[in-house]
C-alpha cells in the first residue's frame, strides 16, 4: 500500500511520468525519480513514519523500492496491489 501510494504522488509528476514512459529502467532510476519519490516519501512520513525512515535511511531498501515505484508507473492501468492481496 505504501508504493501504491508513493506512486499515486509520482503520477502527477509530468517530467518522472514522461521518463519512465519514455526511458527503460537504468536511464529512468538516474533522471527525476529518485528525487521525486524522497520527496514524496518525506511529505507522507506522518502517516508512514516507520516505512518512510526506512527508506530514507537504507539506500539498499531504498534502492529496491525505487524499482518497485518504476514498475508500478510503467504499467498503462495505473497502480494496483499485487494479485492475490486484499486491500484491508
Amino acid at each position: 500500500m505504501f508504493a501504491v501510494h508513493i506512486s499515486e504522488k509520482l503520477r502527477s509528476n509530468d517530467t518522472v511520468m514522461a521518463q519512465v514512459e519514455n526511458n527503460t529502467r537504468e536511464p529512468a532510476l538516474k533522471a527525476d525519480l529518485p528525487d521525486a519519490a524522497t520527496d514524496a516519501i518525506v511529505e507522507v512520513m506522518g502517516s508512514h513514519e516507520k516505512m518512510a525512515t526506512r527508506l530514507l535511511s537504507d539506500e539498499g531498501a531504498r534502492d529496491i523500492f525505487l524499482g518497485l515505484l518504476y514498475e508500478i508507473l510503467g504499467r498503462p492501468e495505473g497502480p494496483s496491489l499485487p494479485a492475490g492481496r486484499n486491500r484491508t
